[in-house]
């Protein structure tokens, strides 16, 4: 099963391993990548997050492993 985020602002954990600033606003969502990433086993689920960027960065996209539970990250512009 493939599972895509379209998030309105950046979650934190991917924040912190592109070394960008962040903001804590949405706790349900980083308490819920929390929970994936502690079960350790990312089963039959795709997890993609998509997520707004800076102009220059609006077709990032980089996989990205957080303690083993592999997640797809894409980014948007939004002015």
């Amino acid at each position: 099963m493939k599972v895509l985020w379209l998030c309105n602002i950046m979650l934190p954990a991917i924040a912190k391993q592109l070394h960008m600033d962040y903001s804590v606003k949405e706790g349900w969502l980083t308490g819920t990548l929390s929970r994936l990433i502690e079960s350790g086993d990312s089963g039959e689920m795709k997890l993609g997050i998509c997520c707004p960027m800076s102009q220059d960065e609006k077709n990032f996209h980089q996989k990205m492993d957080f303690d083993g539970f592999p997640v797809e990250c894409f980014g948007f512009y939004e002015n």
